[in-house]
């Protein structure tokens, strides 16, 4: 989710970069500061200023603690994650603690530095007091988990109090760290600036120094320490490297026996600083900007890193690189101001552009947004399945992204300490006052980002309005100068947000990229691969639901035959899915002898749900779903629900699925994950060991276990470490297959042996479970379910062998999985499994009739496609053993002659099989369509007019003599047999309109045609055939305005399906003059069909003329 990166947007050691604060000092008071920061940051030696070595010893103990920093700040937001849940509600709530302890220790700590006769002593002693009460928050961490149990059974119906106890718990923990981490900085800056004239040069260099320590923290964090050592020995890497620092400043401060006296103030230039800030109201107002400020950085933030989520696909590393890229362009801009700011006049005028540069700086990326889609789409692409592109590209897209206003970041903060309290005697206060104010306003910004305006206005709105924030303080701070030119700037401010309205009121930045899919997980897939641009990808695809909710973005598209369910840019839920949506709740749900009470972890389109929920002897469903828009977008997913969303069995529980097993005291019947990718950070805390022992703790007797997980862009060593640690808690599992890239482990806490008895009964008495089961899984009986078996327990338990364990404090999978995303790996998965396959049928599965069995089997497998499967039909070859000549078994037989390209001996199997068994429609439908491909149109026809006698609404048979008498040029005939298809209530009625369409058209019945198309696009906007012959029918009946309207619309959603398109386009355009339209249609048409040769004369006579 988008609070990935933005929970972590705190600096190492304190500093939280969230903006700068503008001062109001025309000019700073006192001595011409220019000519003095001239002389270079250390003074020479004296009795009260250290000596030149140490200044490169301090420098780099800043660093070191900024890498701390950041490190404490990743494992502490992972660890309360996992007690809290990642709801933006709990990241939000730790989040905030953080940060208020930041700003308390800013401003404490910022105070008492004042009166310490020795800074550099106390900064030792504040960094051993990280490492000491880092260490400690690892107890703090355990008691916490432990009394939010008890107190969620209290405040689990209240969220405004949950969040509060949230905040308060989370800065029981982090209260003390975080306090000393805030005051470390206002310290530094003490001690070594022992003049205002050093405050510029010491500021910015402690600024670059700090964040580029939290660059190397967060890398250390994300790449390394994590993965390899874990949770716990992560934060005490942490608490070494402070009591490093620690030793370091303590023994150079005893060598150095110097109490650091602080010089007096020059009595000139603390009169004129008073006359600055007492009694005007420039120093109220500096800070109440700089709040602004802060606010407006988080919003940024939080912006960016949700739209660069979607193009770079959110994996841990991804927003480990847009969290350092970040860091990275604030470490430049300090940098940069270290080492130019001799040469600038430190005025409210800088101050004024730099914040103007800001606004325009939020609005270009934007502008450029959609270009930095395609960049992502082709670096992927280029790069392949190296390394070095899944960590390149994301490097370099943020790269581009942020550079440039995180650098305006850079520059401002030490800008605005030297504008706020350059002339001031009592720096530490002053600076650690400027943090805090800072850090509050960047708290807010947390707060009302993720909680309200995404949700409200939309994530590219909400960055307008922060551009537009940061025009109105440039307003300010150029209205209180005292240059002519001061109203001119201010007037130049308020045309920015003027401009920044009209963006937002004319939605010229609501590109549908930034909702799109993600890009590198779909760089390979064979759509993305083609001569479209990104653009074109999208557009193929009907928008039909679009709404940004407070964790992610959900939309739903759809096109001529699908609908498509979009979480945060993943592909989670689609038509076609239903081979593993439902056997996700069949199997578990259908071996349970008395299944009542069920939970579904994660809604998706709600198939799972609504499957679970068919069940008769099933009493309630509940599904735990974090995301609230996921299941607002049930009503536009039903051909895939059903109506799950509305029917009573069923309560929906919007919450993290580890926080509600945590708290919850129910037991469940059976429990069926269904998270998303593992790849996708945060999603492989629900494959850790303590997650499935939560689970196997709220499963009731005989309780029951499935886990769905992929078997694309996840290497094999991963799918054996879920394998492996599912073993730590169950003590039984099998493996079945979903779709053609899914696996199902069905799972139990202790050995069982099943039966399909429970099935049976089901399968008698509910119709819609027969008519699921057999129209989207092919299954004719229960025990045709075991054509989706794959893998015993002992057979798992060799894959399982060498995987690793995955457990919440070293989650492997979260820091490995990722690597596999532009990886092809399926077939890889597929092979590991078939080549440990030893038993044919279930060894814990207790069959009265195991030949029986094997037909069922065979059947499902051959109609699911598994004779051209990598996985393999294991049951056909048993079956074909067994010269069994049943119709069923003889059906099987056709199908692998059929296969094998033996078609007559598939004819032959058939025949015999019609004999047998005349009525069955199954084997009319098969042998009157070999017939149709051997060419025997008689001898199909013959078959099919039977079968009509017996089943006259046989719609498979009468869709083939449909085709039969429109290949004989019988329109009439044809048309007559297509309206009574269509009376029988067909599942793709758009097409059998359009079709009916097309012979009228043939027929000369023009008027019929006409309204056939209609009807078609009626019920499917999108109907390919019903829109091509409208157009050519509106061209040639001369209203080409109407006709280049649908011939665009075409091309939009069908733009490489068929090169006339844009021909015909071409030459309607071409009547009504639009020279250019001609060309830029029939360049694009070159870039589709490159090899048509009508496409390269049109394009060369165009040229020609």
């Amino acid at each position: 989710m988008a609070w990935e990166a933005a929970r972590e947007s705190s600096l190492g050691n304190g500093l939280v970069y969230t903006g700068g604060c503008p001062g109001i000092p025309e000019e700073i008071p006192g001595k011409d500061l220019m000519s003095t920061l001239s002389a270079g940051a250390p003074l020479p030696p004296t009795e009260t200023t250290p000596p030149k070595w140490f200044y490169k010893i301090l420098f780099a103990c800043f660093y070191v603690s900024g890498t701390a920093g950041l490190i404490y700040q990743v494992a502490w937001m992972k660890a309360l994650g996992l007690v809290f849940g990642r709801t933006t509600y709990a990241i939000t709530a730790v989040l905030g603690a953080f940060m208020a302890g930041l700003a308390l220790g800013s401003w404490l700590l910022g105070r008492y530095g004042e009166k310490t006769p020795n800074p550099l002593r106390l900064y030792g002693l504040i960094e051993l007091g990280i490492a000491l009460t880092g260490l400690s928050s690892l107890g703090g961490l355990w008691l916490t988990q432990r009394l939010y149990v008890e107190v969620y059974q209290q405040l689990a119906d209240q969220p405004a109090l949950l969040l509060s106890y949230r905040f308060l718990a989370s800065s029981l923990v982090l209260v003390i760290p975080t306090t000393l981490m805030g005051g470390t900085y206002p310290i530094v800056v003490r001690y070594l600036t022992r003049s205002s004239e050093q405050l510029g040069v010491f500021a910015s260099r402690l600024y670059w120094l700090n964040t580029a320590g939290a660059i190397t923290g967060t890398c250390l964090a994300g790449f390394v320490l994590l993965w390899q050592l874990g949770l716990t020995l992560t934060l005490v890497t942490a608490a070494v490297l402070n009591l490093a620092v620690a030793g370091t400043v303590l023994l150079s401060s005893a060598r150095l026996k110097t109490l650091h006296p602080d010089p007096a103030p020059d009595r000139s230039e603390a009169k004129e600083l008073a006359g600055t800030t007492r009694g005007t109201p420039g120093p109220k107002l500096i800070l109440l900007v700089s709040g602004i400020s802060g606010l407006t950085a988080m919003i940024y933030e939080i912006g960016w890193t949700r739209i660069l989520a979607v193009f770079l696909s959110s994996t841990t590393h991804a927003f480990t690189l847009m969290l350092a890229t970040f860091l990275f362009g604030i470490t430049l801009g300090s940098y940069l101001f270290e080492r130019w700011h001799r040469q600038w006049a430190l005025s409210q005028k800088l101050l004024g552009q730099l914040l103007i540069l800001l606004a325009l700086g939020g609005v270009l990326f934007l502008a450029f947004g959609a270009k930095l889609a395609d960049l992502t789409l082709w670096l992927a692409q280029a790069g392949g399945e190296s390394g070095t592109a899944l960590i390149g590209t994301p490097f370099v897209v943020c790269f581009l992204a942020m550079i440039l206003p995180t650098t305006l970041f850079g520059l401002i903060f030490p800008l605005t300490l030297v504008l706020y309290c350059g002339s001031g005697s009592q720096r530490a206060a002053s600076t650690g006052r400027l943090y805090a104010v800072n850090t509050l306003g960047a708290i807010v910004g947390a707060f009302v980002t993720g909680l309200l305006l995404i949700e409200w206005l939309n994530t590219v709105n909400t960055l307008l309005l922060a551009s537009g924030l940061n025009a109105v303080v440039a307003a300010f701070v150029f209205a209180g100068g005292d240059s002519p030119r001061s109203w001119w700037r201010t007037g130049m401010s308020v045309c920015v947000v003027g401009l920044l309205i009209a963006v937002a009121v004319t939605r010229v930045f609501a590109s549908p990229v930034f909702y799109g899919r993600t890009l590198m997980a779909n760089a390979t897939r064979p759509d993305f691969r083609s001569a479209l641009t990104l653009d074109e990808i999208i557009h193929k695809e009907r928008p039909i639901y679009i709404r940004e909710g407070m964790n992610t973005t959900v939309t739903v598209s759809g096109d001529q035959e699908d609908v498509y369910l979009h979480i945060g840019g993943r592909t989670e839920g689609s038509s076609g899915d239903e081979r593993t949506q439902l056997p996700l709740a069949y199997l578990p749900v259908g071996f349970h002898p008395n299944p009542k009470r069920v939970l579904v972890i994660g809604w998706g389109s709600g198939a799972t749900v609504y499957a679970a929920a068919q069940f008769s002897t099933v009493e309630r469903v509940d599904c735990v779903e974090i995301e609230p828009a996921v299941v607002a977008a049930a009503p536009y997913l039903r051909r895939l629900n059903r109506g799950a969303d509305l029917n009573p069995k069923v309560r929906v529980i919007v919450d993290d699925a580890r926080n509600y097993l945590m708290v919850t005291r129910e037991r469940y019947d059976v429990i069926i994950s269904e998270p998303s990718y593992l790849w996708s950070a945060g999603v492989s805390s629900l494959f850790t060991e303590e997650f499935y022992r939560q689970v196997r703790e709220h499963l009731g007797p005989d309780g029951l276990f499935m886990q769905w997980v992929q078997a694309y862009q996840l290497a094999p060593r991963d799918f054996n470490t879920v394998l492996r640690t599912l073993h730590s808690s169950f003590e039984h599992m099998s493996l079945w297959r979903g779709t053609e890239a899914d696996f199902l482990i069905l799972a139990s806490p202790t050995p069982r042996r099943f039966s399909l008895k429970p099935l049976e009964a089901e399968y008698g008495r509910n119709a819609s479970l027969r008519e699921n089961l057999s129209e989207y899984l092919s299954i004719h009986e229960p025990a045709g379910l075991l054509g989706y078996y794959l893998l015993d327990d002992s057979e798992l338990r060799e894959l399982s062998a060498w995987g690793d364990r995955n457990t919440d404090d070293r989650n492997v999978l979260e820091y490995r999985a990722g690597s596999s995303l532009p990886k092809q790996t399926v077939q890889l998965n597929q092979m590991l499994v078939r080549n440990l396959r030893k038993n044919l049928l279930p060894p814990f599965l207790d069959l009265e009739d195991g030949a029986a069995a094997v037909l069922a089997g065979a059947e499902t497998q051959v109609e699911i496609g598994m004779l051209n499967h990598a996985l393999g039909a294991s049951f056909v070859p048993e079956l074909l053993k067994s010269n069994l000549a049943s119709p069923r078994s003889l059906l099987v037989r056709a199908a692998v002659a059929q296969h094998e390209g033996r078609i007559p001996a598939a004819v032959a199997d058939l025949e015999q099989a019609l004999r047998l068994d005349p009525g069955n429609m199954k084997i009319v439908n098969r042998l009157g369509r070999l017939h149709i491909l051997r060419g025997e149109p008689e001898q199909a026809r013959r078959v099919l007019e039977a079968s009509r006698a017996t089943s006259p609404q046989n719609q498979e048979a009468l869709r083939l003599l449909v085709n039969l008498e429109a290949r004989s040029g019988n329109l009439e005939k044809a048309i007559a047999l297509q309206q009574q298809l269509l009376a029988t209530q067909t599942d793709r009625p758009f097409a059998d309109w359009a079709l009916l369409g097309t012979f009228h058209l043939s027929a000369g019945q023009v008027q019929q045609a006409v309204a056939a198309f209609g009807r078609s696009i009626e019920i499917e906007p999108l109907s390919y055939v019903a829109r091509r012959n409208i157009a050519t029918l509106l061209a040639r009946s001369g209203e080409v305005d109407k006709a280049i309207a649908e011939y665009r619309f075409l091309i939009q959603y069908y733009p490489n399906t068929d090169p006339a398109l844009y021909l015909e386009l071409s030459a309607l355009l071409q009547k009504r003059g639009q020279e250019y339209a001609v060309r830029e249609t029939l360049r694009k048409a070159k870039r589709m069909f490159p090899t048509s040769p009508e496409v390269e004369r049109a394009v060369w006579m165009a040229s020609a003329y």
